[in-house]
């Protein structure tokens, strides 16, 4: 697009002031996060209106993806999801993105036949309480035949109906406003276990079947809402899609797409803000020069950033480096996980002005680890058969993870397997396995909340005026669909805002 059709389109849609009044860019944005909802926000910022915002993302890791990531398994091409293995149809806005990027499918991978539950060394084996030889995804697919999934998909259509288009449709400004779109409410406000005594399921399919796969999800019983177990066993029953060469690969198409500035292995240590009517906070300490209303961010390079016209924030880095001038934050991580990660522990990010109420949630920390090997070894699991594919745990279980499943049958004969745990594992993988040639484990320490119904504390997905929060959507579930949610509400609710602002900028401008 070019300059004068940039400017044009500003001049129409937004109903701004003379062009001088409202010279591009509308505003200069900080995203914190380089994940899903990070590179959602920058991507539909884009859509919204082109080349009028100047997006700054700051993802603290060297690389993007967040809690999606990958490896790339020796001697092969096949690059292995660590997080976030697949969305589904019913996963509307991934399946629009496939498309637009567009997003090759990827549609590898190893056909689960058989699965059973261990539980751990000494304990033995108990048998699902449904056939365990099936076609696909044998333990989702079984709970999914017995569960109506009829109303959670008729709900979630509505949702996505009621809340409208990127153009036409009202951002939600709530957690609760969203969940009340299509009544999803009825499933997010009680638990899993409440929604699956209704369908009368017995305790024995309760206990060995549908524990288990919640811990294999979420590393959660059925304490947690029935939103978050439903939808799941939607994506279940309809065909899965995932990209080729990680779904990663998706958070790049986002961000290439946009054309934001991006800083890779910058974590975010202070957000500041000054207003126009007090002295710039921690001004000395951040040396910046910025004027009042604005942000700063400080990063961790000890760099400083260049004085900031009025209104905006800064920002400083873990090197305490400085990025000044920024309109707008978006806090595109859990604000539980946001902030510096070193081997000595965790410093969450410094808040220059009050945050509003906040229930912090409790995360899960998740391991997984990839091998590759001949065969799971049939005497560490103690059975005299094949070991086999999907190995899930219930919920008291002795065993040293919480799912073991085939992923991949390499060229050379060998199998790639993976492993989800909540510690490492390996000092244990030469038992558990013949033939072991290689092993990998990523390690992400914020991945799940606590996703138990909890309503009346709902995080804000607002901070400040000029501060949105994509990830309190997380309060009711975590999935690459729910982040994209959350990261193109937040460009619906940042457009409409800077609008609002311009038609006062306007309005002030005629009155003077």
């Amino acid at each position: 697009m070019t300059a004068f059709a940039s400017r044009l389109c500003v001049l129409v849609l937004l109903a701004a002031p003379p062009l001088t009044h409202a010279a591009l860019p509308l505003a200069s944005i900080a995203v914190i996060g380089g994940g899903f909802s990070g590179s959602s926000t920058a991507y539909y910022l884009n859509k919204l209106c082109e080349g009028c915002y100047n997006v700054t993302v700051f993802e603290a890791q060297p690389q993007v993806g967040g809690r999606v990531g990958h490896v790339v398994l020796p001697n092969s091409t096949i690059a292995a999801n660590t997080g976030g293995d697949a969305w589904s149809e019913c996963n509307y806005y991934l399946m629009d993105l496939m498309y637009e990027l567009p997003i090759q499918n990827d549609n590898g991978g190893y056909p689960t036949q058989t699965a059973e539950l261990w539980e751990g060394p000494g304990n033995g084996w108990l048998p699902l309480p449904v056939n365990k030889t099936l076609d696909k995804h044998a333990w989702w697919d079984a709970l999914a035949s017995v569960v109506d999934v009829a109303a959670i998909q008729a709900a979630l259509t509505a949702n996505y109906a009621e809340r409208g288009g990127l153009l036409d449709g009202k951002p939600f400004d709530s957690v609760a406003e969203f969940a009340a779109y299509g009544r999803l409410d009825a499933f997010s406000n009680v638990s899993m276990h409440q929604i699956l005594t209704r369908q009368g399921f017995d305790e024995r399919m309760v206990a060995d079947l549908a524990v288990p796969l919640s811990r294999a999800i979420y590393d959660q019983n059925l304490s947690l809402n029935g939103f978050a177990g439903m939808a799941v066993l939607l994506s279940a029953a309809t065909p899965e899609y995932s990209s080729v060469g990680g779904n990663d690969q998706v958070v790049k198409s986002l961000l290439a797409a946009a054309g934001v500035n991006l800083r890779a292995a910058t974590a975010i240590r202070a957000v500041a803000y000054t207003d126009d009517h007090s002295p710039h906070p921690g001004k000395t300490e951040l040396g910046s020069s910025a004027a009042a209303g604005t942000f700063a961010l400080t990063t961790s390079a000890n760099e400083l950033g260049s004085s900031a016209a009025a209104g905006t924030f800064a920002l400083t880095t873990s090197a305490n480096e400085t990025h000044d001038g920024f309109d707008v934050v978006v806090l595109a991580s859990p604000i539980e996980a946001a902030g510096e990660w070193t081997a000595t522990g965790f410093t969450p990010i410094a808040w220059s002005f009050p945050l509003p109420p906040l229930k912090m949630r409790t995360y899960h920390h998740w391991y997984v680890v990839y091998a590759i090997a001949e065969a799971a070894d049939p005497s560490y699991f103690e059975t005299s058969g094949p070991v086999p594919d999907a190995v899930l745990t219930p919920e008291n279980t002795t065993a040293p993870f919480v799912q073991l499943a085939t992923r991949y049958q390499l060229p050379s004969g060998l199998k790639a397997f993976e492993f989800f745990s909540n510690a490492p594992l390996d000092d244990k993988l030469n038992d558990m396995f013949t033939g072991l040639q290689w092993n990998k484990t990523i390690v992400y320490p914020a991945t799940f909340p606590n996703l138990a119904p909890d309503p009346a504390n709902y995080q804000p997905n607002k901070l400040h005026p000029s501060v949105y929060y994509p990830n309190a959507l997380e309060s009711m579930a975590v999935a690459m669909e729910i982040s994209v949610i959350g990261g193109r509400n937040a460009a619906m609710q940042i457009h409409r805002d800077v609008k609002n602002r311009l038609k006062r900028e306007k309005s002030d401008h005629r009155s003077s």
